[in-house]
């Protein structure tokens, strides 16, 4: 039974609180009347399920949450009230991970908590955008609505996710294949062909000694080397994690040749995408772009946002605090401006996202296409030289023997 915290003067006029078990608040006031206290008020503990600590940080898988989104936008939809419809879900739902989390909402729902206060206790599966969002739609009575903008949305990051693996899943194999050769030719082939050459007495060529020494290398000190690659990774990490770390690193990936405009582009629709849906829900532009703030992964562009979120909260327009960023380009800033100006600025935004979009999509199928032959080749390149290193003696005893 539900679980009831009471506060009620007794007949001295003393005041009494405490806990009741109850079907209902007329139980709990029939109760506490019979001996002999007057209610003063009455409230419903929230029922609170134990999480463990891997259900509040875990992440589940992104098709997961859009599962989750599309199944609960289709039962309300359809009429079916808001618990009723996480009750369902978590019903046909097996992963532990996400069944606790479930559980947790349906609790919290049930106990009187809005939805989007029960969404906040699982801040690695949804982020501020998502909980904005939802508290928009329960502010306006358009949950449903923004459930299935949100449901799009995901199923539209998935669909970008599962085209950029389908592109590279054959890059990927290509290079995989590639090293598996490559290592099955230096510790393997190269010292079966250095033991023959030794028995033979012969001098090997420059290249070949060179060859020779890093397979054996590769086989007596392979431990040597995974160490060495375990401490640059983790270096790595840590400098990442440093704020200095990660700017240098994001004003890199900025100025890559061809990668560097994708990942522009990238944050860029992330931010006009982001920010339509907000905006379009209702969210006011300030508190919008705090929420875009989170999202965006680039710290130059995250700083380019703070900047101009400051600059509107102190009454300056848009248009004079893009004209400042050095990140935006050009047209992007003017269709902002006019957007703007016009009035239609969310109209504006969701053009810019749809285009920026296309354009990932042409440059991602660009890029892949470039790099398998570019793999293929340079794969090659090192096999060949493999090749040409062992068959050097070979060719130099032909030339003795004539």
């Amino acid at each position: 039974m539900p679980l009831y915290k009471y506060i009620a003067k007794g007949v001295g006029g003393e005041t009494t609180t405490g806990t009741l078990e109850a079907e209902s608040e007329d139980r709990v006031a029939l109760t506490l009347q019979n001996q002999s206290l007057f209610p003063l008020r009455i409230e419903r503990e929230m029922e609170q399920v134990a999480l463990s600590p891997k259900a509040k940080r875990h992440k589940i898988k992104k098709r997961e949450l859009s599962q989750f989104i599309r199944q609960l936008y289709d039962m309300i939809g359809s009429g079916v009230t808001l618990l009723k419809a996480l009750e369902l879900v978590e019903s046909q739902t097996e992963g532990k991970v996400m069944n606790e989390m479930l559980k947790s909402l349906v609790s919290s729902v049930r106990g009187g908590q809005k939805f989007s206060d029960a969404l906040r206790a699982f801040p690695a599966i949804f982020s501020p955008f998502f909980v904005n969002l939802v508290r928009s739609g329960e502010t306006s009575g358009t949950l449903d609505q923004v459930l299935m903008r949100l449901a799009d949305f995901a199923e539209e990051q998935e669909e970008m996710r599962s085209k950029i693996k389908a592109a590279l899943a054959y890059p990927v194999f290509v290079m995989c294949v590639g090293i598996f050769v490559i290592c099955i030719l230096l510790t393997v082939v190269v010292p079966r062909m250095s033991g023959i050459f030794e028995d033979l007495g012969q001098s090997l060529p420059f290249l070949t000694s060179l060859l020779v020494s890093f397979s054996h290398g590769v086989i007596y000190y392979w431990w040597l080397i995974v160490f060495f690659a375990i401490g640059i990774g983790a270096a790595f990490k840590m400098h990442r994690r440093k704020y200095e770390g990660k700017l240098f690193w994001d004003r890199m990936r900025l100025k890559l040749p061809f990668f560097g405009d994708i990942h522009r582009d990238t944050e860029i629709a992330r931010f006009t995408r982001t920010l339509h849906m907000l905006l379009v829900n209702g969210i006011p532009f300030v508190q919008a772009l705090e929420v875009v703030e989170e999202t965006i992964e680039n710290v130059i562009f995250k700083e380019e946002v703070r900047d101009l979120r400051t600059g509107v909260s102190r009454g300056e327009r848009i248009r004079e605090r893009l004209k400042k960023s050095g990140f935006l380009p050009a047209n992007l800033i003017n269709m902002l401006v006019i957007g703007e100006e016009s009035g239609q600025l969310e109209k504006t935004l969701k053009r810019i996202a749809e285009s920026y979009e296309r354009s990932i999509d042409r440059d991602i199928k660009l890029a892949t296409s470039l790099l398998e032959p570019v793999m293929i080749v340079m794969i090659g390149g090192v096999v060949g030289v493999i090749a040409f290193a062992m068959l050097l003696p070979i060719f130099q005893i032909n030339f003795l023997i004539r």
